[in-house]
């Protein structure tokens, strides 16, 4: 993981406190610059929440999206 946020098109500006919320600056240096869920799952791994994010073309509210979903069991064709 440590890897893809060092290789990601962006530069990391630091955390800073917002209106009681802290808030992870960062600066695409191209677009499309392959988005921030490597960031994202960074922070999600120390238990914090993302809450939206704005890439410079406007905030966004933030919606996870399972990439995985274990199946409650074995198939039966297994």
């Amino acid at each position: 993981m440590y890897e893809a946020i060092w290789n990601g098109e962006y530069e990391l500006g630091g955390l800073t406190e917002r209106c009681g919320r802290h808030v992870l600056t960062f600066e695409p240096g191209a677009y499309p610059y392959g988005g921030i869920s490597c960031l994202v799952a960074f922070i999600e791994c120390f238990g914090h929440k993302v809450l939206g994010y704005d890439d410079g073309t406007g905030y966004v509210a933030y919606e996870p999206r399972p990439l995985w979903k274990p199946s409650r069991g074995r198939r039966a064709d297994a």
